[in-house]
Parts: C-alpha cells; structure tokens; sequence
C-alpha cells in the first residue's frame, strides 16, 4: 500500500491550513487508502480530496505568482490578505517551520459540505477518520501541542 506524505491541518480563525510537502493527487490519496473506485469509500475520500485541497487556495502559489514584489515574506501576506492573526501565524509557522511546505486554506466562509463538515466537527470519530485518510496532524482548539 503506497503511504502519503505527513501532511498538517492548522485551525485558524480564518480556515483550515493544509500543509502539506506536495499537493496531494487524487489516485495517490485512493491507493494509500486501499479503497476501490466506486465504492462508498472511495467516494468519501474523494470528497474530503475535494473538500480539502482542490476547494482549497493554494496560498503557496497565489504568494509567489501574485504577492511575493509586494510583501516582505509569507506571514505578511497571510497577515495583509487573508486577515490571519498573529497567533495563528505563530501557530502555523512554527508548525511548518523549515519543511517547505505547501499551504492550501479552506475557508470557514465558503465551499462547504456539510457532511465534511459534520464529520470533522461534530462526530466522535470523524475528525480521526478525515486525519488518517489527510495522513495529517491536527493543530487546532482541542490539540494535544
């Protein structure tokens, strides 16, 4: 079974960062999981796929296509633009410190899927599902860091 790279999921007061080493693929994510196409699983895979990275902004690449002649660093931006505080700046830098991560947000404003959503938020087990299926870390309100 192939394995995903370690990725991390960032509560901010604006929305989820991902950070992740590489944009996770579709195919990879279904095959790390073991599922087969078509089935139930698949499915919910692949929309927390779509609910997590490709709903997402890439604020990796929208900073250095769009923004990087215009602030001094990545926290700038993300300070300037999307409005992130410093604690969640702090937070998420010291996170992905050094790692070169990509960082995707999913927005708590828009593109929601209240199933997603429901799973992640209000269900006991949903949260460890989505973060097995991300192969991610969970830093947020209720972490253990």
């Amino acid at each position: 079974m192939a394995k995903l790279k370690k990725n991390i999921l960032i509560q901010t007061s604006v929305g989820i960062v991902l950070a992740s080493e590489n944009r996770p693929v579709l195919k990879d994510f279904l095959k790390a999981a073991g599922v087969k196409r078509g089935s139930y699983a698949a499915e919910l895979l692949e929309r927390i796929h779509a609910f997590f990275i490709d709903t997402s902004i890439d604020l990796t690449a929208e900073y250095k296509n769009y923004y990087e002649s215009e602030y001094i660093d990545m926290p700038h931006f993300l300070y300037h633009k999307y409005a992130m505080n410093k604690n969640d700046l702090a937070k998420l830098f010291v996170s992905t410190k050094s790692h070169g991560y990509l960082l995707f947000i999913k927005s708590i404003r828009w593109g929601r899927d209240y199933q997603i959503d429901s799973l992640f938020e209000y269900s006991e087990s949903g949260r460890d599902i989505i973060m097995q299926a991300l192969n991610a870390k969970w830093i947020g309100d209720n972490d253990e860091d």
